[in-house]
């Protein structure tokens, strides 16, 4: 009895019950024995039922066998995928040891599967501290998740490398939902996140570099704008935008326009951009430097010759205002024209007809006349070298130029136009200007102007032998010059050293000339362009007052 209860402890349910059936049948055909001595039939059925015991138990035998081989023809397999697979495949029970770990984990973490299996937190050591709280927490969600939750983390190998790795956990159960822990894959995404993160960077660098092209592209239009914005004038000071402002309003008229200013300061430039905004920029400008000719020629020059009529005039040739009919006509340095030559000049002026040398037949011109001097042209009236009625016929629009000392802002844009147009000139590589070079040019009177400043980079591009521009010794600038003058140069139209100067003496100056009529046809607001409200207030703002107000003012105030 003790060996069947033995030999039944192995027993499925169906050889048990088979089991304790048999014992009872025996026990009763022993007690059954001893009372009836039973005979031959109970030796028979005590052997039946031996026989079916041990049926069941070769039966039940045989399925266990089948299911062990079963099972281990799954684990096999499933061994077959996971050993054999890049990732990193693990088990994790519910107290948290591995029950299974791929040996891909020794190509990933330096470690094989021995390790993990014998230290279980191995795995999460191997999280960057960083990334570890977004780890766990993944595989608290795993186990009541039944769809796997991918996250991204880096794992740092037992070599030192560092890997960025994508895993999938879900939970594990029985068929009748027991708990049996999770499993994971872990798969290598470090390629693609380098790649990720090159792309990221040339992202990045793109957007940084369209948005510094967008910056260069509006600081070299401006630059373009300024330096050589206004018909080829570099400048943006106040002066000097006073004065584009100035030839922006005269250009499309056909007035009389009186350049004023100092040598060298770029009268001719600002000519050219006057006939550029004209009505007339389809005809030539036509350019005759006073000074420049003999007073013999000047005439010859102006109004041109009949043949015969000097010495040498073998052919009837035209004059400048011939040439210019319809377009511009520039006399440079007026102030140097002959007292003779005055007359004619203010009839050709005045009634726009003139005469040949050696003709008396009046020819009709249409011409824009604009003048330039370097003089300071009242006084010169006062000294009786120049015709008062021909002052004022020229002195229609005056605009005075302001030397180089009054705007010392132009200079660094003057300075690196220069560079540029001799460095190209020459075929030099592009030079660079220091801030120290600068600030030295900017302290210098230049009495020359802007013609010395250009006359001055164009040596240092000859002389510099490096990338920045060197300044001989020997030149002007490094040396203390004379502090730049103050005192006006053209009397009532002489440049101040501000922009608020400019614009109180321009306004004086046209109320004085319209006997302080401010508004109506022919006030001041008209011929300045603007509003007499508009006027009104600049005015205040600039301090301005008809003689005689502010004493009267004060009188009423007293």
């Amino acid at each position: 009895m003790p060996r069947t209860l033995e030999i039944s402890r192995p027993l499925g349910r169906i050889g048990r019950r088979l089991l304790v059936a048999l014992a009872l049948t025996s026990a009763v055909v022993s007690v059954g024995s001893s009372i009836a001595e039973a005979g031959r039939r109970t030796q028979i059925l005590l052997l039946f039922a031996q026989g079916a015991l041990i049926c069941v138990l070769l039966v039940e035998s045989h399925t266990r066998r089948r299911a062990e081989a079963e099972l281990s023809d799954a684990e096999q397999r499933y061994r077959t995928v996971a050993d054999f697979t890049g990732d990193l495949e693990y088990w994790i029970r519910p107290d948290g040891s591995f029950a299974y770990v791929s040996p891909s984990c020794l190509r990933l973490t330096g470690y094989d599967h021995l390790a993990f299996l014998q230290r279980p937190e191995l795995m999460t050591e191997l999280v960057v501290e960083e990334d570890r709280p977004g780890w766990e927490l993944h595989h608290r969600l795993a186990s009541t998740s039944a769809a796997p939750l991918p996250v991204e983390c880096r794992f740092r190998s037992r070599s030192g490398n560092l890997l960025w790795v994508e895993v999938f956990v879900s939970p594990v159960a029985t068929a009748d939902g027991r708990h049996l822990g999770v499993r994971g894959s872990v798969h290598d995404i470090t390629t693609r996140k380098r790649a990720e993160n090159e792309l990221r960077e040339t992202l990045e660098e793109n957007k940084q570099l369209r948005s510094q092209l967008e910056i260069d592209n509006t600081y070299l239009r401006d630059e373009l704008q300024s330096d050589s914005g206004f018909d080829g004038i570099v400048g943006s000071s106040d002066v000097m935008q006073y004065v584009v402002s100035k030839i922006q309003q005269v250009a499309t008229t056909s007035s009389t326009v009186m350049f004023l200013g100092e040598t060298g300061v770029g009268k001719s430039l600002l000519v050219q951009a006057l006939h550029n905004l004209s009505p007339r920029r389809s005809r030539p400008l036509v350019t005759l430097n006073c000074a420049a000719l003999p007073p013999t020629l000047v005439e010859s020059e102006l109004f041109g010759h009949e043949r015969g009529a000097f010495t040498g005039a073998s052919m009837r040739r035209m004059g400048r205002f011939e040439i210019a009919h319809g377009g511009t006509l520039f006399l440079d340095e007026i102030g140097e024209l002959p007292l003779d030559l005055q007359v004619k000049l203010l009839r050709a002026v005045q009634d726009g007809e003139f005469e040949r040398v050696g003709s008396n037949v009046p020819v009709k011109t249409d011409v824009r006349l604009i003048v330039a001097t370097n003089r300071e042209l009242e006084a010169e009236v006062r000294a009786g070298r120049f015709r008062q009625d021909l002052w004022y016929r020229l002195n229609v629009f005056p605009i005075t130029v302001p030397p180089l000392r009054q705007r010392p802002e132009d200079i660094p844009l003057l300075a690196s136009h220069f560079v540029q147009k001799h460095c190209r000139k020459m075929g030099r590589p592009l030079l660079e200007i220091s801030k120290a070079t600068i600030a030295s040019l900017q302290r210098q009177a230049w009495s020359g102007n802007v013609r010395e400043l250009e006359n001055v980079i164009e040596r240092a591009v000859i002389v510099s032998r490096g990338k920045w521009i060197e300044i001989g010794e020997d030149e002007a600038i490094v040396r203390d010059l004379a502090p730049a003058r103050s005192t006006p140069v053209h009397g009532r139209h002489a440049v101040s050293r501000s922009m608020e100067d400019l614009q109180r003496e321009h306004i004086r100056s046209t109320l004085e000339d319209l006997y302080w009529r401010i508004e109506g046809p022919g006030g001041a607001a008209e011929a300045l362009g603007m509003n007499a409200s508009t006027l009104r207030s600049r005015m205040r703002k600039l301090g301005i007052q008809r003689p005689g107000r502010a004493t009267s003012s004060v009188l009423r105030a007293s």
